[in-house]
């Protein structure tokens, strides 16, 4: 039975409204709270089953609180090497049966620090995390991220996007893209470079991704409706 995890990371007003949209086929699922991610968990009424963090970005009392409803707390100290969302993919990269894992509150696109979106996105680059980044999705409200390896790929509309945006995240080679309002032949590029607002044709017509080396995020995005 494979396992579906739920990770909050700290960031400010995640986007927890759309945790049902990604459990519609999970056979179990484990929810993971990253500082001030698990008491967005509890707030919102989900569980926690693991909590992790140095937990600066809580009150002694809202500690209190966590300690009392989570199943298992680990606070580490803030003197260290990882984040504490570093620490959390450490932990779900040796889940033996982890077949998805949804990431939210790590771009921090209703706010939050620069340095830590820069920070989040580049962990696609660490060699530790290079078999679990394929399958997670980072999601906030008006973007959802997804990290992919060499290969060919047929990238679904998703829940009503306005734009997919194709980004190369390092060198890349013939980096293709069809079925799109935009298409591109194969391209060889030797810097990353990020093609940005594009669109389906229609609701029903993935686009068609290929590459052969190198690696590529890929973001749905809707339109910030306050920008």
């Amino acid at each position: 039975m494979g396992v579906t995890v739920i990770i909050c990371a700290g960031a400010p007003h995640p986007a927890l409204e759309l945790i049902p949209t990604y459990l519609d086929s999970a056979d179990q699922v484990y929810f993971i709270g990253v500082d001030r991610g698990a008491y967005h968990l509890m707030q919102q009424g989900y569980p926690v089953d693991w909590a992790i963090g140095d937990f600066d970005s809580v009150t002694a009392s809202e500690y209190e609180e966590l300690q009392a409803y989570c199943q298992q707390i680990e606070r580490v100290s803030s003197h260290k090497d990882d984040t504490d969302l570093e620490l959390a993919l450490a932990y779900v990269s040796q889940m033996p049966n982890m077949t998805a894992c949804y990431i939210f509150g790590a771009l921090g696109s209703s706010g939050g620090r620069l340095d830590h979106l820069i920070l989040n996105l580049w962990l696609a680059h660490q060699p530790r995390f290079s078999s679990l980044i394929p399958r997670c999705l980072m999601i906030e409200s008006d973007t959802v991220v997804q990290f992919f390896n060499p290969g060919v790929y047929q990238i679904q509309p998703g829940t009503n996007p306005q734009y997919l945006s194709i980004i190369t995240m390092s060198p890349v080679k013939g980096l293709k893209i069809k079925q799109a309002v935009y298409n591109l032949s194969p391209t060889d590029l030797d810097y990353p470079k990020a093609y940005i607002s594009n669109e389906f044709i229609d609701t029903s017509t993935p686009i068609q991704l290929e590459f052969h080396s190198g690696m590529v995020c890929v973001m749905w995005v809707k339109e910030c409706e306050k920008c």
